[in-house]
């Protein structure tokens, strides 16, 4: 079932079942797109083999540093990001995840005083599914011209292989944003 779809969005999901990982990890090797928000794992913390394959982050270790307002520096142009530019500031809150070597490429540098290790924004590509990774909860101060849903929107339309600034319409359908 999980192959008929285009996009997996998941958001702070702490305890999933070894099952649904693998069911999960099969879809996104297959060309599901996967859309994770937040805290990903099997078990808290629960860096498992499949985690690490499926987030792309190797000798990973769980953090988190409150709900808090934390200013990122943008390191690379990217569509989701759409005009941002590197050097540009994004404010993110709650920052938690993984700290660890990422496996992909990191739109978002480490607030100030997090691991330098920590990406709170990545996309990878896994077999033939793409991964966005977000570690953080809200856009408490939006530094670009979306909305936090619109934020997330284009997040999930690049995972799901569609236009990124696509907007959802009633019924399933999209239009030009």
């Amino acid at each position: 079932m999980l192959g008929s779809l285009d996009v997996i969005a998941c958001g702070q999901n702490v305890i999933l079942p070894e099952e649904e990982l693998r069911a999960i990890l099969a879809a996104v090797r297959g060309g599901v797109g996967f859309m994770n928000l937040a805290t990903f794992c099997h078990q808290d913390p629960g860096y498992t083999e499949e985690v690490q394959e499926l987030l792309g982050i190797q000798d990973g270790f769980y953090t988190w540093k409150g709900d808090v307002d934390q200013n990122c520096t943008v390191l690379q142009s990217h569509p989701i990001l759409g005009v941002l530019e590197p050097g540009d500031g994004f404010w993110i809150r709650m920052a938690s995840g993984y700290v660890g070597v990422v496996d992909g490429i990191p739109l978002l540098g480490p607030p100030e005083g997090f691991d330098p290790s920590f990406c709170p924004l990545y996309v990878r590509q896994l077999g033939e599914g793409r991964v966005v990774n977000i570690q953080w909860y809200s856009d408490p101060k939006p530094t670009h011209p979306y909305t936090v849903d619109e934020f997330y929107t284009r997040c999930i339309n690049w995972a799901a292989k569609r236009p990124v600034g696509a907007k959802w319409i009633a019924g399933g359908d999209q239009a030009g944003m």
